[in-house]
């Protein structure tokens, strides 16, 4: 009876410190993998960066990981210090996975920005092994309490797996910038060849309302401004908007390609097909045009954002310190352009009407400031000072 226990007891001592081995060996190797991940991070584009290695090492730290985490907690009941450097490593173990999963979301953040096709398929494998490791639960009863002031905007946003609607939103906030300055030049250089007339009704130094109630000049001279636009008839076909929205879901086609072939399990086995040409698995066609749809939805409402901002400020030879009149005539332009042109793709239709809707409120900010400070000195002139004895 007593040899029973006793080996029982050894068992139980030998699957104690086992699990301590795995322990520090699963640290050893994160503290190493977030020195490479921190190393890729900043070389990402480089072409010696090596994300083939990357992978198989957080593969391995993630296998790790599975195995500490679906494993019941060993306890002995004879030493206090066994149950000290259990819980220990545990919650080193704990804290370095939280780091790992910041800096592999960081860098698949990053890497689906990239132009280089290359990357692609080990960045997917990098969310697909991400998702793995944030199901990974290695809670532990901590007796104390650690309040940290952290201020950084990745660590206060909770982790989320990575879907295949959240990477195309990615992509999409990524790529906006870019769209939205190649947006505005093709605007820009259409503008300048079909659409530039003299303006018909300008405010200018001559004009100014000067009488007494400069209140209803002002109102008067604003709301050519605000009122709905009367475009003439366009025979244009502008057909260089349509290719670029055209070209950014091109773009978009390694990508999906990837996904399927590279972490299939990302998608419902029921949208994805071997491909007769290639071997390989392929989304299908109804699932391939809803995501499309869906990535140009998201791209182009953070296009929309971003378009006021370059045309007005951000580029050079912006027309914001231009005059309000050069403005009121590319938006009245801008306004043809939406009415006449019935080739434009259906997402990017909120774009161009957001853009002229901002055009807009900028018109309407800077008429009513210029207009109302000429009233008020206006005004101010024409009454006689009080006089005192």
């Amino acid at each position: 009876m007593d040899e029973s226990c006793d080996e029982k007891q050894q068992r139980k001592d030998v699957s104690i410190l086992e699990y301590l081995n795995e322990c520090r060996v699963v640290n050893r190797l994160s503290c190493s993998l977030v020195s490479t991940l921190g190393m890729c991070l900043k070389n990402l584009e480089a072409p010696e960066t090596e994300l083939g290695l990357v992978v198989e090492n957080v593969h391995v730290v993630t296998t790790m990981f599975i195995q500490i985490g679906s494993s019941a907690v060993p306890h002995s009941s004879n030493c206090t210090l066994i149950e000290y450097k259990v819980s220990y490593w545990r919650g080193k173990a704990s804290k370095h996975r939280l780091i790992l999963l910041y800096l592999i979301h960081q860098v698949v953040t990053t890497g689906l920005a990239t132009v280089y096709q290359q990357l692609l398929p080990p960045i997917i494998k990098l969310a697909a092994l991400f998702n793995q490791l944030l199901a990974v639960s290695l809670q532990s009863e901590f007796r104390d309490i650690t309040v940290v002031k952290n201020t950084c905007p990745n660590i206060l946003q909770p982790l989320k797996k990575f879907s295949v609607t959240k990477i195309l939103q990615i992509v999409a906030q990524q790529r906006a910038a870019c769209c939205s300055e190649q947006l505005i030049e093709i605007l820009l250089n259409l503008y300048r060849e079909n659409g530039l007339k003299p303006a018909t009704n300008t405010v200018t130094f001559e004009n100014l309302p000067s009488s007494d109630d400069s209140s209803m000049d002002v109102y008067r001279e604003l709301t050519q401004y605000i009122s709905p636009v009367h475009p003439s008839s366009t025979a244009k076909d502008f057909s260089v908007l349509k290719s670029v929205f055209n070209s950014e879901l091109q773009k978009l086609t390694p990508l999906l390609f990837n996904i399927a072939a590279s972490a299939p399990y990302l998608i419902n086995p029921q949208q994805v097909k071997t491909s007769k040409k290639f071997g390989c698995l392929t989304l299908i066609k109804p699932v391939r045009e809803k995501m499309l749809n869906f990535y140009s939805q998201q791209l182009w409402s953070e296009v929309g954002s971003y378009a006021e901002h370059v045309l007005l400020w951000w580029r050079q030879n912006c027309i914001g310190i231009e005059s309000t009149e050069d403005t009121q005539q590319f938006r009245l332009w801008l306004g043809r352009l939406l009415s006449n042109v019935k080739t434009l793709p259906d997402q990017l239709r909120p774009t161009l009407q957001s853009l002229s809707d901002s055009l807009c409120c900028h018109i309407t900010a800077t008429s009513w400031e210029h207009l109302f400070r000429k009233s008020l000195v206006a005004a101010g002139t024409s009454t006689q000072p009080p006089r005192y004895r």
